[in-house]
C-alpha cells in the first residue's frame, strides 16, 4: 500500500489533537489540570499564550496568539517607606527607603520536548486496509504520547534547569525547585533567593511530620501575611492521600471528599482524572504519582499552592505538533520505517513564590 506522507502526518496530528482535547491524563492529573485550564479558557484546540490554574487568564497576557518570546521577563519591586511619615499625610512627603528596596527581573526560558515515533514498512505492507494503517499509527502515537506526557508531568514537579541563564532550558522550572528556601536550589528565575529573600516560599520544612489539617493552615496564614490570596491547592503522592488524608477526612468530618467531578468547582472539573479530591476549607487536596516519595513508602512531599499565581506558557508552533514524517529508508543506513516527532515547548513559573509552601516529609 502506497503511503502519502502528508496525509500520514495529518492523520497523526488529528490523533494527537483528540488525545489532548479529550484530557485523558488520568495518571498525570496535574498535567491534565494545566491543559484543562487551557481548554476552558478557549485556547485548546491548539492553545497558546498564558494559562492560569486557578481563575481566569491575566487580561494583559491572555491574548497572546503570536509566537511567544523565548524569554519571559517578570520585573518585580518591593519598597519600604522611609522617614517615619504616613503615606499621603498632609504636610509630609514620604520617600522610599532605597537601602531596603528590591528591584529585580526574573527571567524564565522555554523548555523544548521532542518525542519520536516510528511505523515500520513491513507492518504497513501487512495491513491491507486504511483501517489497519490507522491502527498501526495509533499504537505508535499512544506509546510516544505516553512517554512525552510522563516526561512533562515529571518535570512539573522535579524539573531543574541545568543553567537558568541558558537561552533554552533543559527542564521546566519545577515545583520542587521553585518552592525552596535556598537549601537545595539558590536561584529562581536567575535571581539569588538567598540574597533576594522575598523569593523564598511562605513555608519550607524538611522536618518529618505526621499529617494533620494544620499543615495547610500554617502555610495559608503565612502566605496571607505576605499579602497572598491564600492557598487553594495541595498535592501529595497517592500513598499519603489514600492511606492517610482521605481516611482522616472521612473519620473526623473536618473535610469533604468530593467523589463526583461534576460537584467540584469549575476550575477543578478539568483535572483530567477520575479520582476523588478532598476539600478542606478552601483547599483542594489531590494526589499525583509524580510527587516524590520521602523516606518511607507512605511518606510524601506535600505541596501547597496558590493556583492563580502559577503559570504555564505554551509556544503555539510546538503545542503537541507533529513534524513532517520522513521515510528513513531513503537515508543510508536508515530503518525501513516512516518516522516523525511530536513537539512541545513551554515554560512554567510563579510570580510570587512567597505565596506557596512545601513540607518535604509527611506521613
Amino acid at each position: 500500500m502506497a503511503t502519502n506522507l502528508a496525509e500520514f502526518r495529518n492523520l497523526a496530528q488529528d490523533e494527537i489533537n483528540k488525545k489532548v482535547n479529550s484530557n485523558q491524563f488520568q495518571s498525570n492529573p496535574l498535567l491534565g489540570l494545566w491543559l484543562g485550564r487551557s481548554r476552558q479558557a478557549g485556547k485548546l484546540d491548539r492553545p497558546g499564550g498564558l494559562v492560569q490554574l486557578g481563575g481566569v487568564s491575566v487580561p494583559r497576557l491572555s491574548n497572546i496568539t503570536a509566537i511567544p518570546s523565548n524569554v519571559r521577563e517578570e520585573p518585580f519591586q518591593t519598597a519600604v517607606q522611609g522617614g517615619g511619615t504616613k503615606p499621603g499625610y498632609r504636610g509630609n512627603s514620604p520617600v522610599i527607603n532605597v537601602a531596603t528596596m528590591v528591584d529585580e527581573t526574573l527571567r524564565f526560558y522555554m523548555t523544548d520536548y521532542l518525542q519520536p515515533f516510528k511505523v515500520f514498512h513491513q507492518d504497513l505492507r501487512s495491513s491491507r486496509s486504511p483501517h489497519g494503517t490507522y491502527d498501526l499509527l495509533v499504537t505508535a502515537l499512544d506509546s510516544a504520547m505516553n512517554e512525552l506526557e510522563n516526561d512533562i508531568a515529571n518535570d512539573i514537579f522535579r524539573g531543574n534547569p541545568g543553567s537558568q541563564t541558558a537561552n533554552v532550558w533543559d527542564d521546566l522550572l519545577g515545583l520542587r525547585v521553585s518552592i525552596d528556601d535556598g537549601t537545595n536550589t539558590t536561584t529562581y528565575g536567575g535571581v539569588d533567593k538567598t540574597v533576594t529573600t522575598i523569593l523564598k516560599p511562605a513555608l519550607y520544612s524538611e522536618t518529618a511530620v505526621a499529617y494533620n489539617w494544620s499543615l495547610h493552615d500554617d502555610v495559608d496564614r503565612t502566605a496571607a501575611a505576605l499579602r497572598g490570596p491564600g492557598i487553594d491547592l495541595s498535592i501529595c503522592n497517592p500513598n499519603l492521600y489514600y492511606q492517610t488524608i482521605k481516611p482522616k477526612a472521612i473519620a473526623d468530618g473536618r473535610a469533604v471528599v468530593i467523589e463526583n467531578a461534576s460537584d467540584m468547582p469549575i476550575s477543578m472539573q478539568v483535572l483530567g482524572f477520575r479520582n476523588d479530591v478532598v476539600k478542606y476549607g478552601n483547599v483542594h487536596i489531590m494526589s499525583d504519582r509524580n510527587v516524590n516519595d520521602a523516606s518511607g513508602s507512605n511518606k510524601s512531599m506535600l505541596f501547597h499552592l496558590t493556583a492563580s499565581d502559577w503559570y504555564m506558557e505554551i509556544d503555539p508552533r510546538e503545542n503537541f505538533k507533529v513534524t513532517e514524517i520522513t521515510d528513513e529508508s531513503l537515508v543510508a543506513g536508515g530503518d525501513l520505517a516512516f518516522s516523525g516527532h511530536i513537539k512541545f515547548s513551554a515554560r512554567m513559573f510563579m510570580r510570587h513564590p512567597k505565596w506557596h509552601g512545601l513540607h518535604t516529609d509527611v506521613a
